[in-house]
């Protein structure tokens, strides 16, 4: 079996490679990802080992090159970095790698990874020429959803628990600063733990029944009270980060039958996107109406002073992608906050908003950003 290794310092490289041929494996090595790429088109390795962070391309550069190509996209491919954060694993995940250790890593661990994949690989490689009676062809991608359903929602459940997180870091933060108002800023951090202890429930709710599916069902709801309640929380961050948090609601809207769990994480993650990334001095605007038009729909205009270039708008709705501060405006952090977060929480938005049988759109021009939400409801007469 052929493994190539890219790794830039020369020790542990020389380490691994020792490890390898004392495994009985064949090495070949290279200390950048350039190199790495060269020999991994030349001699079609068994497996490819790749450090991350390199000169002349990182190991993601690498990973994304030999998946393009069609003769080397399906070669087994781990990644071996000092990077522990969750978000790398996640990245590289993403990008199409099969495992990732972090060093430093023991000779049995190494060893024990590459043989599990090189034996996956090869499981897949004649299942893929193999029809089942139905004429249907086995899928190891299935199987990789299936073994991968857990992470994505640790994912998920990490992700979302941030917005009540920082709510009530916020909150706090207020106390210290306003402490005359601490019971309104108290106020706030309860709601936010509710909104955390409401939010756990219904992931794993939807984990254990084994479904990404969301909860369907629909309830009556006193549209004002139940919006301002949602957004006191964010009026708080608005504050700290010196935005400008407003909300208008229809007059012709008063009480409405929609998905509440839809609704309610649709306005979290977009308003705490939206706080993310409006710098200090900008302007956050919320609207919610029901256009005229059939069927009804409960329409959600969410507008925050920020430009994003064309490029990232066409990708802002990928799982784990964000935007650089840099380009919407954030040259430098505002205040304490600069925006951080796994790049999960649009991709979830437009996830719901499709299971919910909505829509949801974006525009990004003269300096604001505009996402535009329909969800079916259902106008409901006063009692």
């Amino acid at each position: 079996m052929r493994i190539v290794v890219i790794e830039d310092e020369e020790d542990v490289r020389s380490n691994i490679v020792e490890i390898l041929d004392s495994g009985g494996f064949e090495s070949i090595d290279a200390n950048n990802g350039a190199t790495g790429l060269q020999m991994i088109r030349q001699y079609h390795p068994d497996l490819v080992l790749c450090d991350i962070k390199m000169g002349n391309g990182d190991g993601y550069a690498v990973l994304q090159e030999i998946r393009r190509d069609p003769s080397t996209a399906a070669i087994p491919f781990v990644f071996l970095s000092a990077k522990t954060d969750h978000s790398d694993v996640r990245h590289g995940m993403n990008l199409g790698a099969d495992d990732y250790l972090t060093k430093p890593f023991r000779r049995v661990e190494l060893l024990e990874t590459i043989t599990a994949r090189l034996k996956k690989h090869q499981a897949c490689s004649q299942s893929s020429l193999v029809e089942s009676a139905s004429g249907e062809s086995a899928s190891c991608e299935n199987t990789d959803m299936a073994a991968s359903a857990p992470q994505e929602w640790v994912s998920a459940i990490s992700h979302d628990l941030r917005a009540p997180l920082t709510t009530i870091r916020m909150a706090l933060r207020m106390m210290e600063m306003i402490p005359d108002r601490w019971r309104q800023y108290l106020s706030v951090a309860q709601l936010a733990c509710e909104q955390g202890d409401r939010l756990i429930e219904q992931l794993l709710d939807q984990y254990v029944s084994s479904t990404a599916e969301t909860d369907s069902s629909t309830t009556i709801l006193d549209l004002q009270p139940w919006v301002e309640q949602r957004i006191a929380a964010f009026e708080v961050q608005a504050q700290v980060n010196q935005q400008s948090l407003t909300f208008e609601l229809s007059t012709s809207i008063d009480r409405i039958e929609v998905s509440e769990i839809t609704l309610h994480r649709v306005l979290v993650e977009l308003l705490h996107n939206a706080c993310k990334y409006t710098p200090p001095g900008g302007a956050i605007r919320l609207t919610l109406e029901i256009p005229a038009t059939k069927p009804t729909t409960l329409r959600i205009t969410l507008r925050n002073s920020a430009e994003i270039p064309t490029a990232d708008l066409t990708r802002i709705f990928d799982r784990f992608y964000r935007a650089a501060p840099a380009t919407v405006g954030l040259h430098s952090p505002h205040n304490d906050y600069a925006p951080k977060g796994s790049g999960l929480g649009l991709a979830l938005v437009q996830s719901l908003v499709k299971q919910a049988q909505g829509e949801i759109s974006v525009q990004s021009n003269q300096g604001w950003t505009t996402f535009y939400v329909s969800l079916p409801c259902t106008i409901v007469a006063n009692p």
